[in-house]
């Protein structure tokens, strides 16, 4: 079955009409998405990228999203690294567990400050 182009012109306007074509609430839900699987600002901006959002959009989306990255990144360590039931992680035995913590965290998307906020919860439990 063939369309012509004025029919898919006419679908295409009527699904952007109704939405079901809007760039910008699909960059609101990859941003949910996202941070519902414990990832940071740049490997959701990466996914964006990778998705064809436009640039401008992308950041005026991550610039108005009300998500606070340094306990999101506290949040996603204690996910990972907390015995069932505790609210504090396990104790980092040294230098090369540290390391392996921290890239973890860099490479769910947090920055080294994020990464180092959600580290700091080691000195606040001493």
């Amino acid at each position: 079955m063939h369309f012509g182009e004025t029919e898919i012109e006419l679908a295409l306007q009527s699904c952007i009409e109704h939405r079901y074509l809007d760039d910008q609430r699909y960059g609101e839900m990859l941003i949910r998405h996202g941070q519902d699987k414990g990832h940071g600002v740049q490997r959701i901006r990466q996914q964006m990228q990778q998705k064809g959002l436009a640039q401008d959009l992308i950041e005026s989306l991550l610039a108005h999203c009300e998500v606070d990255w340094f306990e999101l990144a506290r949040a996603t360590y204690l996910r990972k690294y907390s015995q069932w039931g505790e609210c504090l992680p396990t104790p980092i035995v040294d230098a090369k567990d540290r390391s392996k913590r921290m890239r973890f965290l860099l490479y769910r998307g947090f920055s080294f400050d994020q990464v180092q906020y959600a580290l700091e919860i080691h000195r606040e439990s001493e």
